[in-house]
């Protein structure tokens, strides 16, 4: 009858597998979360029309880029200054699976809410201070390719 010969596990091979081990850890642990699927189709660069108060409508760009796994962050290039402060809309927002969104019930402020609609964006701002009360409102169209 032939001897069996068993194979040691070296030192070295030892930490290689849990160097090995660790790294796969570490990536899973560590990895961005992907956007739902229906949220995919929202990110973009939008042409909006931006109508603020009594004054005349302007286009702006609105850029919108997953945040995490249910969250999209929406944001306007170029954002005004008023008073030192900068005006429009820049935040990040839970999407429905329908397309709408809101922070209304978060008792944050600015208050945004909106939709998505097949290619559009429609968003309604509203921000105030003791003195002054802002609405904006916000209407486009995604764009094909980046502007």
């Amino acid at each position: 009858m032939k001897e069996i010969k068993h194979k040691r596990w070296n030192i070295k091979n030892r930490w290689l597998l849990i160097l090995f081990l660790g790294i796969i850890l570490l990536g899973a642990i560590s990895c961005e979360k992907y956007p739902k699927p229906y949220l995919k189709k929202w990110v973009g660069t939008y042409e909006c029309e931006r109508k603020r108060d009594d004054y005349e409508s302007e286009k702006v760009i609105v850029d919108v880029t997953a945040k995490g796994e249910s969250t999209l962050h929406i944001e306007e290039r170029g954002l005004e200054v008023i008073g030192g402060y900068k005006v429009g809309v820049r935040q990040s927002v839970k999407v429905n699976k329908d397309g709408s969104f809101s922070n209304v019930h978060e008792s944050v402020r600015p208050m945004i809410e909106g939709a998505f609609y097949k290619d559009s964006l429609y968003i309604s701002y509203t921000d105030w201070s003791p003195n002054n009360t802002m609405f904006i409102n916000y209407k486009g169209k995604k764009q094909k390719k980046k502007l």
